[in-house]
């Protein structure tokens, strides 16, 4: 069980601001995030109590070996914590249960609150901030070739757009263009056929007045 709390706190105390680790119900530290390191300078499983220093430390002992499986809300330490090159650092060390779904004690949850920065741990956060700001930078570089592809796209639509306008409008030209060219041939045709019905009816009248003069 202790694995997969693991698993869950570094996805997400991995960049937390302060030092923070794990450990199990024997008080061994099984998980330290990213500043941990440059504060502490361990690397290994190390015995939580064992890195305190002065009268504190007895009495955080003793609470971690009896009474944190019966706590279930953090509890504060103000006391100095000994790092891997001895320096005395002072803390509020703030210490959780963590339990499973079934409540059973599986371990806990400790925090390096309230630190006097040791070079390490300047340069830990001094990264941080740099990894910080190049995802910042990223996202702003990732926003401007968007914006910069949206405006692209969106030009060539209105292009596209006042193209097929204009190829409506040169169509509808030409294809009125016809329609007024069919309608003169009609006007045409139909004067052409009113004078075909004057001209015969004219030979008629003609006929007639011939066959009269005969008789």
């Amino acid at each position: 069980m202790i694995k997969k709390t693991l698993f869950l706190f570094k996805k997400i105390f991995d960049d937390y601001i302060d030092p923070l680790v794990i450990f199990n119900p024997e008080g061994s530290i099984e998980y330290g995030n990213k500043l941990w390191e440059g504060f502490s300078g361990y690397r290994s499983k190390e015995q939580l109590s064992l890195l305190i220093s002065g009268r504190m430390k007895n009495k955080i002992g003793n609470y971690l070996q009896k009474e944190l499986a019966k706590q279930t809300s953090a509890k504060s330490f103000d006391t100095f914590f000994i790092t891997e090159d001895k320096q005395e650092i002072p803390v509020v060390l703030d210490i959780l249960s963590l339990r499973d779904k079934n409540n059973k004690f599986i371990g806990g949850l400790a925090v390096f609150s309230g630190v006097e920065r040791s070079g390490r741990a300047k340069e830990g956060i001094i990264k941080q901030i740099k990894k910080l700001q190049k995802a910042k930078d990223d996202i702003e570089e990732t926003k401007t070739v968007l914006e910069i592809i949206v405006e692209a796209k969106t030009r060539a639509l209105r292009e596209l757009n006042e193209t097929l306008e204009d190829q409506v409008k040169t169509r509808t030209q030409e294809l009125q263009e016809q329609i007024n060219e069919l309608e003169r041939w009609r006007r045409l045709a139909v004067g052409r056929e009113l004078k075909m019905s004057e001209l015969k009816r004219e030979i008629r009248v003609l006929k007639g007045e011939t066959q009269a003069d005969e008789l």
